[in-house]
C-alpha cells in the first residue's frame, strides 16, 4: 500500500475514532449527570482536571518522541531508536515514583484548597479517588508516549485501530458500570485500569511489530544529553502550555461551585472535541513535515506545504465551527438540558481563535525540528501567566465567562498574533500568505455558508430529528460550495497553465 493511500486510511480512522470517542463521551454525559446529578458530575470533572497538573510530569519527553524517531528513521539508525526507547522508558519509571510521592503530598492540601467551593463529602471523595487517578495518569502517560513511537515510524492505522478499540472497550464496560449506579471513584478506577492494560498493549506492539526492543546497554551520557537538551526546553513549552490549558478548570473549580465547575469543564470538553478533531489530520501529518524540516531549506517548497496543509484543515474544521456556531445551542440543550447553555456560549468563543491557531500546524513542527522552540517556550510562560491573571481576575467579575474571555485574549494575543511574526521572522514562512490562501480568498463563500446556515436552523423541526435533519442539510450545502470552489480554482490553475504554455 503506498504512502498517500495510507495516509488516507490513517485520517479517515483518526476520524472514525474521534467519532466514536466523542460517541462515547455524548452518551456517557448525560446518564453521569442524571445518576449522579450536577454536583457529583461537578466533582468528577474537577477530578479529571487534577489529572491535567499530575500530566506535568511528562516534562516534554513524549512531545520530543516523533521529533527523535522521525530522525532515526529518516537516518535508518534502530540502535538508536531502540536506545531511545530505553531511555524513556526508564525516565517514566522515575517520574511515576516521583509523581506518586508528589500527589501523597498534595493530598494533605486538598482539604483546605477546596473548602470554599466543594462539600467535606465531596472533598473526601476527591481524596479517595486520588490514588486511582496516579493509575490513570501514569498508564496515559507510557500509553501516549508509546503511540508516538508507533506515530514516529508511521504506524497511523495500527494506533488508530488502537484507539478506537480502546473506546469501545472503556464504553462496553463504562455503560453497564453507570446504569448499576457505580460512583465517581469506581468509573475512575475502571478507567485506570483500561489505560494502564492499553499501555501495556502498545508496549507489546512496538517489540512485535516493528521490532524495537529497547536497549538498556549502550546508553552513554552524550546520547541522554542530546536527549535533555532538546527536551529541558520541550519541558519549559509543554509544561507552560498545559498550565494555559488547564488555568481555567483550575479556577472555577477553586473559585465557584462544584455545579459551575461541571457547566464550564463541560465546555472544555467540547472545545478539546473541536482539537482532537484538528489533531486527527496534524497526528499523520506531522512525522513526514518533521522529515522535510530534516532533509530541506527550501523555503517555497515549506511555504507550498503549509499552504496545503491549512488549506485542508481549514476546509475540514470550517464546517466544525461554523455548525456548532449555528446548531450549538440546540445541540447542548437537547444533550444535556438548558441550564447547560452556558457551556455553548463558552465552548464557541474559545474554538474562533483556536481555529486560527490550527493553521499553523507545518511551521509549528519545522520548529520542533529544527530546535528553534526556545524563545516560544519562554513565550509560552508569558502566555500562562497573563491567562491565570486574566482569568483570575474577570471570574470575580463574570465568573465562568470570565475565565473562558481570560483564555481567549491570551490565546490570541500568543498563539495566533505572536507566533505569525515569529514563524515568519525565525523560520521564514509567508504567514502572510498563508492567511490570504486560506482565509481572506474564500471569506465571502463562507459568510454565505453562515448566513445560510442560520437560514436552515429556522426551519420548524424540534428534537433530535429535527437537529439532525437541519445538520445534515448544512453539511450538504458545505460541501457542494467548497467541491464547487475548488472545483473552480482547479479549473482556472489549469486554463492558465495552457495559456502559459500556448505563450511559450
Amino acid at each position: 500500500m503506498n504512502q498517500s493511500r495510507q495516509k488516507a486510511i490513517a485520517i479517515g480512522m483518526g476520524y472514525g475514532n474521534l467519532i466514536i470517542y466523542n460517541l462515547v463521551a455524548f452518551i456517557l454525559t448525560p446518564v453521569m449527570i442524571v445518576i449522579w446529578g450536577d454536583a457529583s458530575y461537578g466533582v468528577y470533572k474537577i477530578i479529571l482536571s487534577l489529572m491535567t497538573y499530575f500530566m506535568l510530569i511528562d516534562s516534554g519527553i513524549r512531545n520530543s518522541v516523533v521529533r527523535f524517531i522521525s530522525e532515526y528513521r529518516t537516518k535508518n539508525d534502530r540502535d538508536s531508536a531502540r536506545r531511545y526507547i530505553a531511555t524513556i522508558i526508564s525516565f517514566y519509571a522515575v517520574a511515576s515514583a516521583v509523581l506518586i510521592l508528589l500527589v501523597h503530598g498534595f493530598s494533605f492540601v486538598i482539604p483546605s484548597l477546596y473548602a470554599n467551593s466543594l462539600t467535606p463529602s465531596e472533598i473526601q471523595t476527591v481524596l479517595y479517588a486520588l490514588p486511582w487517578l496516579i493509575l490513570y495518569t501514569i498508564g496515559t502517560l507510557f500509553f501516549n508516549c508509546f503511540t508516538a513511537l508507533l506515530r514516529g515510524y508511521n504506524r497511523q492505522i495500527t494506533v488508530q485501530t488502537v484507539n478506537i478499540g480502546r473506546s469501545v472497550i472503556r464504553f462496553g464496560v463504562l455503560y453497564p458500570m453507570l446504569r448499576m449506579k457505580c460512583g465517581v471513584v469506581e468509573v475512575i478506577s475502571v478507567d485506570a485500569l483500561i489505560s494502564a492494560v492499553f499501555a501495556a498493549g502498545v508496549l507489546l506492539l512496538i517489540f512485535l511489530g516493528i521490532k524495537l526492543p529497547p536497549k538498556f546497554r549502550g546508553i552513554d551520557r552524550a546520547f541522554i544529553g542530546n536527549i535533555v537538551k532538546y527536551s529541558g526546553v520541550m519541558l519549559v513549552y509543554t509544561f507552560a502550555n498545559s498550565l494555559f490549558w488547564s488555568t481555567g478548570n483550575f479556577l472555577v473549580g477553586v473559585m465557584t461551585s462544584s455545579v459551575l465547575a461541571a457547566v464550564y469543564t463541560t465546555s472544555v470538553a467540547l472545545t478539546n472535541i473541536f482539537q482532537s478533531l484538528s489533531s486527527a489530520v496534524s497526528q499523520v501529518l506531522v512525522p513526514d513535515i518533521m522529515v522535510k524540516g530534516f532533509t530541506t531549506n527550501d523555503p517555497d517548497r515549506l511555504n507550498r506545504m503549509m499552504v496545503k496543509v491549512g488549506k485542508f484543515k481549514m476546509y475540514s474544521m470550517l464546517l466544525v465551527l461554523i455548525g456548532f456556531g449555528v446548531f450549538g445551542r440546540e445541540f447542548v440543550c437537547l444533550w444535556i438540558g438548558e441550564k447547560y447553555t452556558s457551556t455553548y456560549i463558552i465552548a464557541f468563543i474559545t474554538m474562533i481563535p483556536l481555529f486560527f491557531g490550527m493553521l499553523q500546524d507545518v511551521p509549528h513542527s519545522i520548529m520542533l525540528a529544527r530546535n528553534k522552540h526556545k524563545e516560544m517556550a519562554s513565550v509560552m510562560v508569558i502566555a500562562a501567566f497573563a491567562n491565570f491573571v486574566c482569568s483570575f481576575l474577570l471570574i470575580k467579575i463574570w465568573g465562568i465567562y470570565g475565565a473562558a474571555i481570560g483564555t481567549v485574549l491570551s490565546y490570541t494575543a500568543i498563539y495566533v498574533v505572536f507566533t505569525y511574526f515569529y514563524y515568519a521572522k525565525m523560520l521564514s514562512f509567508d504567514m502572510k500568505m498563508l492567511y490570504k490562501e486560506t482565509i481572506i480568498n474564500n471569506l465571502l463563500p463562507f459568510v454565505i455558508l453562515v448566513i445560510v446556515g442560520c437560514l436552515i436552523r429556522f426551519i420548524p423541526l424540534h428534537g433530535w430529528l429535527g437537529l439532525i435533519f437541519k445538520t445534515t442539510i448544512f453539511t450538504a450545502v458545505y460541501l457542494v460550495a467548497v467541491f464547487t470552489l475548488l472545483a473552480d480554482r482547479k479549473e482556472m490553475l489549469n486554463l492558465l497553465r495552457k495559456k502559459q504554455r500556448q505563450d511559450e
